[in-house]
């Protein structure tokens, strides 16, 4: 092979070492379709789950979402998608009354919506990390907004994942929301009562009652919730109890807290 040759060769694989380079470059973050199609009737014409995966920032977004007819029920479900995305980004705010950047787009483009709070969480943690004066370990962010019960009345979204802001641990997210179809609205499925907080105490680890003296624990700060036709009440890392806990998960039966379940959460009873 003659010098011209191989001279020609290498400034070919050059060209090529750049384009896989730039490649690798360009696809990161990612934003992946990945529909599983498990049930084409439903799962394709009304929900569509996309992941955003940005490796380098630490950046993991995995999310359901509706693209159903029913506008009630798209509109109230991708409204309560943009406040955890807000909420997320505001756990990297250093002022405890800073209030969470709302998207005012079109609410119905969630790909629209999904750009900006992705690059909100991406500047929030850039800043943090900035003001932390290390990048070792970065902020990351590891969230998930996914469908775990769909029937004829109600669908749930489950909530969960982890946030890294600096210091010697992150916090964990853990909760959900369901949605009445008919209405497109939140379900309320309990009432507040010293009844229904005493079956709650019975149910927690022997030591969260040991460090709350027996004294009846308050209401989780996240709603109930329906999950595998239980009513899940979920108290976050240290809400009632040393981080240590970690998250704390109480688990009814709808016959179980029948008088304290509301109108609608007794519907839960006719579905069985």
């Amino acid at each position: 092979m003659s010098p011209h040759s191989k001279k020609n060769d290498m400034r070919q694989i050059k060209i090529t070492f750049m384009a896989l380079l730039l490649a690798i470059a360009t696809a990161l973050p990612s934003v992946a379709d990945n529909t599983t199609i498990t049930n084409p009737d439903t799962l394709t014409t009304e929900y569509r789950n996309t992941q955003y995966i940005d490796t380098l920032r630490q950046l993991n977004i995995n999310v359901d979402y509706p693209t159903m007819a029913n506008e009630k029920l798209k509109a109230s479900v991708l409204r309560y998608e943009a406040e955890t995305f807000a909420n997320t980004a505001q756990m990297f705010s250093f002022s405890y009354d800073a209030k969470a950047t709302a998207y005012d787009g079109d609410s119905t483009d969630f790909p629209a919506m999904l750009r900006f709070y992705t690059t909100l969480l991406t500047d929030s943690m850039n800043e943090t990390d900035k003001a932390n004066g290390t990048k070792i370990p970065p902020c990351g962010t590891d969230l998930k907004i996914l469908r775990s019960d769909d029937d004829t009345r109600y669908v749930t979204f489950s909530v969960s994942g982890y946030i890294y802001s600096g210091g010697a641990h992150g916090q964990s997210i853990n909760c959900g929301v369901t949605f009445d179809k008919t209405t497109g609205e939140r379900a309320v499925l309990v009432n507040d009562s010293e009844g229904l907080r005493k079956l709650i105490l019975t149910k927690l680890p022997e030591e969260v009652r040991a460090f709350l003296d027996d004294s009846l624990p308050p209401m989780p700060a996240n709603p109930a919730f329906l999950k595998d036709g239980q009513v899940m009440m979920v108290y976050e890392t240290g809400e009632i109890a040393p981080n240590a806990a970690g998250a704390i998960t109480v688990a009814f039966w709808p016959y179980e807290i029948e008088d304290y379940l509301t109108a609608e959460g007794k519907r839960l009873e006719e579905l069985r």
